[in-house]
């Protein structure tokens, strides 16, 4: 039985361990973990419980991808998401096929290729954040995409209004953003000295980051008018992953800057690990959105920040600025106080 004593020993002992031996403890308790609970049949004892825990989980498995990503330096970001895309197609697929679901209906056809368009150009646009980025301050640039969706909704689409109080948050938002991006100008009028070496490349993953997060805006806004068309939702799944294979692939070879690598044993192995753990978060996600109560499932997918702060500083020794903590803060509080008022 152990004791506490020797968990602390188990957790110092691994705190001393190079990144990816960490990452392959963390992977044996992971693993573990899901063993327990299909052993002894966790999921029907806890129904009630499921579409927050896939919530969570889709979180948790979305935050060891982008560790693998920041964990193969010497693998384009590109060439991690097409085999992402690729192993979750495979999956898909044979999901598909085993349940007789149509994969292409033709009355949505149009609106389907766009959400795999807008959906690939996001993707490609969050990896290549990655490598510009702690994937914490990614995760909270992509976060902000509800309050894109209510503008959107309001000025675009005119079926939304803009209340006084949301209006107030989305200032407050973009407040926090703003200490995340950290910007000259900024930090010139608060008087802190720039000591950051690669601030412009901060800036690039940065608004690649928001960019992503406007692009998931537009596809929710997509996705919304697809309700009640009888379109599953693993087909809208499969498009995007589709354009995931295809956009990156054709980036990267007509790109001057990136060049396909034949990855060693070690990235091959955690280039897979991270194609799985990018497929696990979409069903999943996928999962807890359909049986779960949207309110829950969105304040529960914040977790996905956590997750990213825990990577960053325990396993790959990321200092993270204080200004990008507070902003965080920022963020995550307004983002709560949205979802809890409607």
């Amino acid at each position: 039985m152990f004791k506490s004593q020797h968990i602390l020993i188990f957790i110092i002992h691994n705190l001393r361990l190079r990144p990816e031996l960490k990452v392959a403890y963390y992977i044996q308790i992971f693993l573990l973990f899901m063993i327990i609970i299909e052993k002894f049949q966790l999921w029907e004892q806890t129904k009630p419980i499921v579409p927050q825990f896939y919530i969570v989980l889709s979180s948790l498995c979305f935050s060891l991808q982008s560790m693998t990503v920041k964990l193969l330096k010497n693998i384009p970001a590109t060439q991690s998401l097409y085999i992402r895309s690729f192993i979750t197609i495979i999956i898909l697929g044979l999901y598909i096929q085993e349940h007789s679901i149509q994969s292409y209906p033709q009355k949505y056809q149009n609106k389907l290729l766009l959400r795999g368009i807008i959906g690939g150009v996001g993707a490609l646009c969050w990896f290549e954040s990655l490598q510009f980025l702690p994937s914490s301050e990614a995760q909270v640039l992509v976060s902000i995409t509800p309050f894109w969706t209510s503008l959107m909704s309001a000025y675009l689409l005119k079926t939304e209004q803009l209340r006084m109080k949301k209006i107030v948050l989305i200032f407050i938002t973009l407040m926090g953003v703003a200490l995340i991006l950290r910007p000259p100008i900024l930090l010139a009028t608060l008087g802190i000295q720039n000591i950051q070496i690669n601030q412009p490349y901060h800036l690039i993953g940065s608004c690649l980051a928001l960019f992503c997060s406007l692009t998931q805006s537009s596809v929710q806004v997509l996705i919304s008018s697809l309700k009640g068309s009888g379109v599953h939702q693993l087909v809208l799944l499969q498009y995007f992953s589709l354009f995931t294979i295809v956009s990156p692939f054709l980036f990267q070879i007509y790109s001057p800057f990136l060049d396909i690598k034949t990855p060693n044993l070690f990235e091959a192995i955690f280039l897979i690990f991270g194609g799985f753990a990018g497929a696990g978060g979409q069903i999943f996600m996928n999962r807890a959105v359909l049986f779960g109560n949207l309110n829950q499932i969105s304040l529960l997918s914040q977790s996905s920040v956590l997750f990213n702060y825990l990577f960053d500083i325990a396993i790959l020794g990321v200092e993270i600025h204080s200004m990008s903590v507070i902003g965080t803060v920022i963020v995550l509080t307004c983002l709560t106080t949205n979802i809890l008022t409607k």
